[in-house]
């Protein structure tokens, strides 16, 4: 990408061309080595078996039972784990408002949380869901020495709950942790003889039929890939597991071990000699479709290679850039769209110091903080700005990726995608000057303004509105319900006076001694919006007009009287 760094040309590099279809020589002495060795072995074994009392299992292997059950596991987590990743990012933009972030998660889970909260600094700061807060509370030591995921029992309640929880969020470290009953999330999907378990060795839910023990020991052993047997009032079981991706659940599945069949007569040659040419026979077939299955597997290859070369064009073309930043070594190879927006000519491979030189100075440390997490946590999201040499425009990045290659230091590496969007941050950027300038507008308006949203919310008032009615401010922010609001502009009515002729138009007289001839109508999205303009002045107008006439009407009256009285004295 410059000069220094390992990059070969301006542009990635060409695709190389798909391997041949035939079968190499290495292959074909391996096919032999082992058809060989095949042989041998299966004769013997063979034999061995017929004449021994041996055992074998007589379901699906329990290691297959349990890679099953741990993807099943991971799809009903799925939605969990998303809206912790979505919790925490409203978290971080709002840290006064936890209990947003612990409803996000329980909306994203679809039911399968039981509830969640925000815990941080020893303390619960905002729960939602079926949980009480006490019960939080009492975990919260139990929820400190796990930090990612563990369980809960609530009221003692068995099988316990399983909580994961996000990585901390901002200085005060907090955490959102999410409650899953997982034979409730599962529903029928978790098998009879199945079970999900901790690290630590805890059982967290197990199938109706699997009625043994699962000691830690056991549950260590098959975390190691090891085989283990137990034994049970029904017979001799065997155990399989599956770590889980992230090392934090083992699945474990069992399987009952049945006697193998008996048999075989040594006294008749024809027999054995049977026992020698079936395996034989199995052996051949089996390396033919060895070689079968190696041309498929080749074929698969290569069809592998397209779709990955045809979606990397799809990517690109949608200027989706791909890149993998190689922690242990602090190098990151980027697609040629990548590389374009950091500045560069095309794609290849840089140092992480040149790639982070690229970026504002006042982001820098926003993305080496977000790498950090990401070695531990896995979860990459951040956003900066990407400066231009020789003063060109700037360009804003979203940049997301995932952790993997897992070990005792933390992620290895982290591999992901950016996108440029800074016309979107552009355009959020103009849209608040829109709402700033329609801000002052309202504000300078004489009138009193509010604007209420379909749902009954307040978007904008402007002070006139405030003063008007006398409303504290604290009453008026945006979000607080019509319904309370009116309840305090009704305190400071007297009367009202609805016009007949004009639908939403009214006018009231406050306690004051103000006329406030107020006026409603419907938004085009189904708001409403509400002005009030002061008519005292009018109002008093209108009453000096009515006693002026009073007093002409009075005086007339008295005339008549004068005259009626001196035409009879006239007469």
């Amino acid at each position: 990408m410059n000069n220094r760094n390992t990059r070969q040309s301006g542009h990635a590099a060409e695709d190389p061309a798909p391997p041949p279809r035939t079968l190499g020589a290495g292959l074909r002495v391996a096919i032999i080595c082992a058809l060989m060795l095949l042989v041998g072995y299966t004769a013997f074994t063979a034999i061995k078996l017929w004449r021994a009392n041996g055992t074998n299992t007589a379901s699906q292997p329990p290691e297959l039972q349990a890679r099953l059950t741990a993807a099943e596991v991971d799809a009903a987590l799925a939605p969990v784990r998303a809206g912790l990743a979505d919790a925490a990012r409203t978290l971080a933009a709002n840290p006064d408002r936890p209990l947003d972030a612990a409803e996000t998660v329980v909306r994203a889970a679809d039911g399968k949380a039981q509830g969640a909260a925000v815990i941080g600094l020893g303390e619960v700061s905002a729960v939602t869901g079926l949980l009480p807060a006490a019960e939080w509370r009492a975990a919260l030591s139990q929820i400190t020495a796990h930090p990612r995921v563990g369980l809960l029992a609530p009221h003692g309640e068995v099988p316990p709950m399983l909580y994961l929880a996000s990585s901390q969020v901002g200085r005060r470290r907090l955490q959102i942790v999410a409650a899953v009953d997982l034979r409730a999330a599962m529903g029928d999907k978790l098998d009879g003889r199945s079970a999900i378990a901790l690290a630590d060795g805890r059982t967290a839910a197990r199938g109706a039929d699997l009625q043994i023990p699962l000691p830690a020991t056991a549950l260590a052993r098959l975390a190691k890939d090891e085989e283990v047997q137990l034994k049970s009032d029904a017979g001799p079981v065997q155990l399989g597991g599956h770590v889980f991706a992230d090392g934090t659940l083992l699945a474990v599945a069992a399987a009952p071990m049945t006697p193998a069949a008996t048999g075989f007569d040594p006294r008749r040659w024809a027999d054995g000699l049977i026992s020698l040419l079936v395996p034989l026979g199995a052996g051949l077939t089996l390396m033919l479709v060895l070689v079968r299955q190696t041309r498929k597997a080749q074929e698969a290859g290569e069809a592998l290679g397209e779709s990955e070369r045809k979606f990397r064009m799809a990517v690109e073309a949608a200027r989706c850039g791909i890149w993998e930043w190689r922690l242990d070594r602090d190098v990151v190879s980027m697609s040629d769209v990548m590389g374009v927006m950091m500045g560069w000519g095309g794609g290849g491979a840089a140092h992480g110091g040149d790639v982070i030189a690229r970026i504002a100075p006042e982001h820098q440390e926003r993305v080496r903080q977000a790498l950090r997490a990401a070695a531990e946590f896995g979860a990459f999201d951040v956003s900066f700005r990407v400066e231009r040499a020789g003063g060109g425009s700037a360009i804003w990045v979203d940049a997301r990726g995932q952790g993997f290659e897992h070990g005792p230091q933390g992620f290895a590496s982290i591999i992901g995608v950016a996108l440029d969007v800074t016309d979107e941050r552009y355009a959020e950027h103009r849209a608040q000057q829109a709402e700033r300038r329609l801000s002052d507008a309202i504000g300078s308006v004489s009138e009193a303004f509010v604007l209420w949203s379909r749902n009954g919310r307040l978007l904008m008032c402007n002070p006139n509105f405030r003063e008007a009615f006398n409303i504290e401010a604290r009453l008026l922010k945006p979000g607080a319900p019509r319904e309370a609001v009116e309840q305090v502009m009704a305190m400071a009515i007297k009367h009202r006076h609805r016009i007949a002729d004009r639908p939403g138009a009214s006018e009231v007289e406050l306690f004051d001694g103000r006329w406030l001839h107020v006026s409603e109508r419907q938004t085009a999205d189904g708001g409403a919006v509400v002005t009030a303009a002061d008519i005292s002045a009018l109002k008093r107008q209108e009453a000096d007009l009515i006693r002026n006439q009073e007093r002409l009407e009075e005086n007339a009256k008295a005339l008549a009287e004068l005259a009626e009285k001196h035409q009879s004295a006239s007469a």
